[in-house]
This record gives structure tokens, C-alpha cells and sequence, in this order.
């Protein structure tokens, strides 16, 4: 994916809310090689989002 090997790996919000779907998805996205976000409606994806935003970054 053209990153540096010291670099974070990518991130992927995923939004689901049926929960087997949701953690068989990630557990795939983990093994592709992403930083998995996880939420259940559209409501806890904006608050993930808005969290992150507030972070410093590093």
C-alpha cells in the first residue's frame, strides 16, 4: 500500500449493527492489515469520528 514499515497501519471505520456480521468483518480487516473502528449505527460511528478528531496526533 506504499507505507513506511514504521508507519501506523490504516484505518477503517466499520459500521454494522448486526453484531457476528460486524466482528467477522473486522477480524478480517485486522488479518488484511487495518486499524479497525468499530461501531454499531450511525449515531456511535459520529462519536467514534468526532473523538478521533479530538486527539492529538502523534
Amino acid at each position: 500500500m506504499g507505507q513506511d514499515a514504521s508507519s501506523e497501519p490504516p484505518v477503517v471505520l466499520l459500521v454494522e449493527d448486526n453484531p457476528l456480521v460486524r466482528m467477522t468483518a473486522a477480524d478480517e480487516l485486522e488479518e488484511a492489515g487495518f486499524q479497525v473502528l468499530e461501531a454499531a449505527n450511525a449515531d456511535v460511528a459520529l462519536k467514534v469520528l468526532e473523538a478521533r478528531s479530538e486527539a492529538p496526533l502523534h
